[in-house]
């Protein structure tokens, strides 16, 4: 496979790279080569940090509906790195294991709840069709009040950008 940058050996850092590597560990357990690869533009990482916390850990969309959002995208992606990594936060949310196996067919599966459906259309439409059609949005807007529907569209368009950033850059899933 082709590296097109290297990764950042995090864990040897000095300066603010060390700073922002600790804070890294301290918010997500550790050092993805995600991060390893975006810490060769250090400013850069710390900017997908602050947005990293605000989707993940500031929104007030539920987080079975963030993580079943992520995992479509992922699944319609083909995004091995990112479904790896999200699979397991979205048990802990409370996503079965039957609604992972299901998240292809979501459409003719019973395993899913109304508000689930509303998100996973919205987040298939946009990934498939690079636009939400008005239906799916009228169906987000009224079960969800407008802060949900606002981050609901930032984490759909954020793990569009996660997904870019992981292909693109060729990055692998952490070696055990």
């Amino acid at each position: 496979m082709i590296r097109p940058v290297p990764y950042v050996d995090l864990e040897c850092a000095s300066g603010d790279l060390a700073e922002l590597s600790s804070a890294i560990t301290a918010l997500r357990g550790r050092i993805l080569n995600l991060h390893r690869v975006l810490a060769n533009a250090p400013d850069a990482l710390s900017d997908f940090m602050t947005m990293s916390r605000r989707v993940r850990d500031s929104s007030t969309l539920p987080a079975d509906l963030r993580e079943l959002v992520v995992v479509m995208i992922a699944t319609t992606y083909d995004n091995d790195y990112e479904r790896h990594h999200h699979e397991p936060l979205a048990m802990e949310a409370g996503v079965t294991a039957a609604q992972l196996d299901d998240i292809t067919h979501w459409r003719a599966s019973s395993n899913f709840s109304s508000a689930q459906r509303m998100v996973l259309r919205f987040a298939e439409e946009a990934t498939l069709r690079h636009h939400v059609t008005d239906e799916a949005l009228a169906d987000v807007s009224g079960a969800f009040p407008p802060q949900q529907v606002v981050e609901l569209a930032l984490t759909v368009g954020w793990y569009h950008l996660c997904h870019v950033l992981i292909d693109s850059l060729r990055i692998e899933r952490e070696v055990p």
